[in-house]
């Protein structure tokens, strides 16, 4: 039986903007960073939505008042 001490190697992988075979993942990085920016415009419209109900039903409580 052959025993060795395995290990693990850090290296960097470049990614150059001329380079083909890294083409999909930076396709795939920048429509995450599309995803993230719409669904906190989402969230930002959700509540502005929500903060207009609430004035909307101030308004109304007060109207009854």
């Amino acid at each position: 039986m052959c025993q060795t001490d395995a290990g693990w190697e850090e290296y960097y992988d470049y990614i150059f903007p001329d380079d083909e075979s890294a083409q999909p993942n930076l396709k795939l990085l920048a429509m995450a960073k599309m995803w993230k920016k719409q669904t906190e415009e989402a969230n930002v419209e959700d509540d502005a939505a929500e903060g207009l109900q609430l004035f909307y039903n101030y308004l109304l409580l007060i109207r009854t008042c």
